[in-house]
């Protein structure tokens, strides 16, 4: 059973590791994937989380206690998840 909850910074890592092995390709190797999501995005989506408003949330999906997925809802020039 898939369980849809609000994310908490103790899920950061898994939220990171769940968006590197899906956005690894796009960058030109594992490392600058690494290194992108480990600092600037990182940083942003902790604010997000501690923001949680009507604007800014992201949520996770857990299977056996796992976090499995992800959105980041943020505000900026319209919605993007």
């Amino acid at each position: 059973m898939i369980r849809v909850r609000y994310a908490e910074l103790s899920d950061i890592d898994e939220i990171i590791s769940i968006a590197i092995d899906s956005f690894k390709d796009e960058f030109s190797n594992y490392d600058e994937a690494w290194r992108t999501y480990n600092t600037l995005v990182r940083s942003r989506w902790e604010d997000i989380i501690k923001d949680r408003s009507a604007l800014n949330f992201a949520m996770v999906a857990e299977h056996e206690g796992k976090v499995v997925g992800f959105l980041v809802f943020r505000w900026w020039f319209g919605w993007n998840g």
